[in-house]
């Protein structure tokens, strides 16, 4: 049996620095997004209890990252075939979050699309591959709901994200959409 690759070494590595970016990220600007997203208060904002499903999402991040930096699991066809996808959703979910609070609305767009795509690459790839790579119990367990909900959150951000964007930068809600949000 050979020894480890270094791009699956690179990989494991990057992705715990990556989760780790992510949570350091939000935690530490996280007052910061919450005020300024009021600022520009769509009609579609979510109450702000929900926000809360971020813990559980950054905890599950957390053990999908420590999991898969686990020796025995660096050959494991399944990270294998989304290490890299996920590494790019938590590297765009923490720059988004300084981007957003820098007031760089169009960049922060940019930025949670990004973060969306990569969530979505990585959770359609393990949809696919975790069949034939025969996945076990604890990758089902583990990597699904983490990939599930990042993703799930990420495309709701993205569309409360745009209309906060789109209030940022001028286009403000006219008629009765305006009576509605001022109500």
């Amino acid at each position: 049996m050979d020894g480890p690759r270094l791009s699956d070494v690179a990989r494991q590595f990057a992705n715990v620095f990556a989760a780790i970016f992510q949570i350091y990220a939000s935690y530490t600007v996280g007052s910061s997004v919450a005020a300024i997203a009021q600022e520009y208060r769509s009609p579609i904002f979510p109450a702000t209890y929900a926000f809360a499903i971020w813990g559980p999402i950054f905890i599950l991040c957390g053990t999908y990252a420590l999991y898969q930096a686990l020796p025995g699991q660096r050959r494991n066809p399944v990270f294998r075939a989304i290490g890299w996808w996920t590494i790019g959703a938590f590297l765009a979910n923490g720059a988004w979050s300084y981007a957003f609070t820098s007031r760089q609305f169009l960049l922060a767009q940019a930025i949670i699309l990004a973060g969306f795509i990569f969530a979505g690459g990585s959770y359609f790839r393990f949809v696919r591959v975790a069949p034939a790579a025969r996945a076990t119990k604890i990758d089902n367990w583990l990597i699904g709901p983490t990939l599930g909900l990042l993703f799930g959150w990420l495309t709701a951000a993205n569309v409360v994200g745009l209309a906060g964007t789109l209030i940022a930068q001028g286009f403000g809600a006219t008629g009765q959409v305006a009576e509605i949000r001022d109500a």
